[in-house]
């Protein structure tokens, strides 16, 4: 009796290690994504966080979205080069920044990260990754662009004398081209 009443709690655990690993998954804004190699890659498995872009996993999974064809047409081109050098430097691991057309049709910015599965020393059998929406923080880093540009056009293009300085130390920072 004592190995079975071993035997269930060790099921109990490992049931309960698999339901917090499964609500570590699903319930974080990382999606999860194992895509099949070949020119179509299938996806294989994608988290149910991928409802934030509007869609539902069986979409993937029953083939009736292709994950790619979401990808925006214009960084295909730099996503392929991006991924040809890091394997010509026998990398591989990926990092790209795209967009990706969410189910309402609206670009949204992501950030995916990607490890390639390698039967032996054979070609990708699966990539694995982890893609990041960061439409709020490309759009942050394009208002500070934006703003960072006024400045100096305004800083760079009026007679007086323009500076800003640090507080409480008052050093200077900027001195405008009038001085």
């Amino acid at each position: 009796a004592g190995k079975f009443r071993s035997m269930e709690v060790r099921i109990r655990d490992l049931e309960a290690s698999v339901a917090t690993t499964h609500d570590a998954i699903e319930h974080r804004p990382a999606i999860l994504v194992t895509w099949g190699a070949g020119p179509d890659f299938k996806v294989r498995f994608i988290s149910e966080s991928i409802s934030q872009f509007g869609y539902r996993p069986r979409d993937f999974l029953s083939g009736r979205l292709n994950y790619a064809a979401l990808v925006h047409p214009d960084d295909v081109p730099m996503m392929r080069r991006h991924v040809a050098s890091v394997r010509a430097r026998g990398g591989r691991v990926f990092g790209n920044k795209y967009r990706l057309r969410d189910a309402r049709g609206k670009w949204r910015w992501v950030q995916s990260y990607v490890v390639e599965q390698v039967q032996g020393r054979q070609r990708a059998d699966r990539y694995h990754g982890i893609v990041l929406d960061i439409t709020d923080r490309m759009a942050a880093e394009l208002s500070d662009g934006h703003a960072t540009q006024s400045f100096r056009e305004i800083a760079q293009t009026i007679q007086d004398i323009f500076f800003v300085m640090e507080y409480p130390t008052l050093r200077p920072l900027y001195i405008s081209p009038g001085v």
